[in-house]
Order: structure tokens, then sequence, then C-alpha cells
């Protein structure tokens, strides 16, 4: 869960973060041998250098399994590109052949 948010730090708010906070709630077991699951994250908030992230981890019946809030602590975008080696957004997203 915190992979995925850190994920949506950098391809939203388009700089450099660490996990600064962690709220979990477990709501069921999840079995990835009854198929594929899905982890959903959204940036819920953010305010100067703190990024609020909501991540949810759905079964292979889509049942919640878990949820969370996770809040980053950002960098500038200087410091994230100069000294945390930050690439540009598009870098994120596999480019087309021509």
């Amino acid at each position: 869960m915190d992979e995925i948010a850190s994920w949506t730090v950098y391809v939203k708010v388009k700089r450099a973060g660490v996990t600064s906070s962690a709220e979990i709630k477990y709501r069921k077991p999840i079995y990835i041998d009854k198929g594929a699951i899905q982890i959903r994250a959204i940036l819920v908030k953010l305010r100067k250098n703190l990024a609020d992230i909501s991540v949810k981890i759905f079964d292979a019946n889509s049942q919640l399994c878990a949820e969370g809030i996770f809040t980053y602590f950002t960098f500038s975008e200087k410091k994230s590109k100069e000294e945390m080696y930050y690439p540009e957004p598009e870098d994120f997203f596999e480019k087309e052949s021509e």
C-alpha cells in the first residue's frame, strides 16, 4: 500500500516524497491465488509539503480487503530533481513506438 501511495505522489504531485505516517485498516484476508487483486490510490489532499493518499485493496470479487491513509512529506521540485533524481513525469509512462 505504501508503494502505490509513493507512486501516486510521484505522478500526481510531481515531486519526490517520503512516508510521514500511515493508518491502515485490515478488513479481510486477501487470497492472491483466487484471482487478480486491485489496488487503487487517490490523492486526497495536498498541503504545502504534505500529501494525503487514500489507498484501497480489493480482492478478485471486488471486496474491500484493506484501506489506508498515507501522509507523505514532499520535497521541493528543485530538491526532488537535483538530490533525489526525480525524473520528468512523462518518463513514468511507456512511450508508444512509431
